[in-house]
């Protein structure tokens, strides 16, 4: 997957559509993933911490802030915990 590096976290760099698209591909296939949301908060306050920093990056995905809220609206079928998306 195509990344640019931001202070050290990988981001993925693909259009959002493309993005979307692997994740469901991956769960269609029963991979499961930790998909990593990277906004300007973690960066700005983890750009040091280089452990934390390699365990996000040794995820397959880490997608820029705002994917998650279309992830879960394509996706309707499933219960996200933590945040009601809908209303």
């Amino acid at each position: 997957m195509s990344k640019e590096n931001i202070l050290g976290f990988n981001v993925c760099n693909k259009r959002e559509e493309q993005i979307i698209s692997e994740i469901f591909e991956d769960y269609n296939k029963n991979i499961q993933n930790f998909i990593v949301n990277i906004n300007p908060e973690i960066i700005i306050n983890n750009y040091k911490d280089k452990k934390l920093i390699d365990e996000l990056n040794s995820q397959k995905y880490q997608i820029p802030d705002g994917i998650r809220n279309s992830l879960c609206i394509k996706n309707k079928k499933r219960q996200y915990k933590g945040k009601n998306y809908w209303n």
